[in-house]
């Protein structure tokens, strides 16, 4: 039995950590491919990007049309 938990934790243990990793460093807000590509140091976070430029909407989403007119 102890063998078996032994050789079970080399493979759940990796999991678990990298899980605890996402859990501390992880910011919700950036997107995606922060956590594809950048591993958490993302040196223009979308945030900083965002907050300088404020463009005009040229699209209107479906979801917003009034279906009656």
């Amino acid at each position: 039995m102890k063998l078996l938990i032994y050789k079970t934790s080399i493979f759940v243990f990796p999991f678990v950590f990298a899980y605890l990793i996402n859990i501390f460093f992880y910011n919700p807000g950036e997107g995606d491919l922060v956590r594809i590509g950048c591993i958490y140091s993302n040196p223009s976070p979308k945030s900083n990007i965002s907050g300088k430029f404020s463009l005009k909407k040229k699209y209107t989403r479906v979801s917003e049309l009034d279906l009656k007119t």
